[in-house]
């Protein structure tokens, strides 16, 4: 997991995630994600995180997380994380 592009104007990154297949499905990503995006968003000080998912279960992965979609792209559907909706995300939890 990696964020990477990072553009100081945007306070923006993109979004980097690689589970290998027989690690999928026990928790790995959400608690990676959880880490990964607290540092970036609370320390590090991004304000956007976004990233192009090219495949059905990617999307929904991330969506149930609480990316937005944002766009369609040739490539595939672009997403999107604020710091806001991620604290607001992980007060809930």
């Amino acid at each position: 997991m990696s964020f990477h592009c990072y553009d100081e104007n945007e306070k923006s990154a993109s979004f980097n995630i690689k589970i290998q297949a027989r690690y999928r499905g026990k928790g790995y990503a959400k608690a990676t994600m959880d880490l990964m995006l607290d540092y970036y968003f609370n320390e590090f000080g991004g304000e956007v995180m976004i990233d192009e998912v090219i495949n059905e279960r990617g999307i929904r992965v991330l969506m149930s997380y609480g990316f937005e979609k944002v766009d369609k792209t040739e490539v595939g559907i672009l997403l999107r994380l604020t710091k806001d909706k991620f604290n607001q995300i992980q007060k809930s939890d």
